[in-house]
């Protein structure tokens, strides 16, 4: 016969409850899903593309890099740039946050998201360009903003 002080009966319905709720998340999969991958490995194209356009304000050149960066903010070339690198390592940190499952890492990647959504829609609209970039940078924030994608960050 078990005795009633080692049972839990006697506990409130809400420490059952939490109790469930802690066995659950630590049951949880270990895995990523493979659209976090498919995204960080794309918002890491995008920082080096963002990087390779930055460094172009420090004399830096690349032969051949097919990829424009983003729309000039004035009739200077060197704040875009300079915002280029800035954009491409917040977009790093925001990848390594999002592959550990950081609620800032993935905070971070849709303010990204959504602000190079907004220059490169403003890049289509001026010139009528990317227009595949933009669409990738529309199904990166659909997905990002799933509920299910919400909530596997910690």
């Amino acid at each position: 016969m078990v005795s009633p002080a080692l049972t839990t009966s006697w506990a409130p319905r809400a420490y059952h409850r939490r109790v469930n709720v802690l066995d659950e998340t630590r049951a949880a999969p270990r895995r990523l899903p493979l659209g976090i991958l498919i995204v960080a490995g794309l918002r890491i194209i995008d920082a080096i593309a963002l990087a390779v356009a930055g460094l172009r304000a420090l004399g830096v050149t690349f032969s051949g890099f097919p990829l424009a960066g983003l729309p000039l903010l004035g009739a200077d070339p060197a704040p875009t740039r300079v915002l280029s690198l800035v954009l491409a390592v917040v977009s790093i940190i925001g990848v390594v946050g999002l592959l550990q499952r950081r609620r800032w890492g993935w905070t971070v990647t849709v303010l990204l998201v959504g602000i190079e959504l907004a220059l490169h829609l403003v890049r289509f609209l001026q010139s009528g360009e990317d227009s595949l970039g933009l669409g990738i940078l529309v199904v990166t924030a659909l997905y990002l903003n799933q509920r299910s994608v919400r909530g596997l960050s910690r």
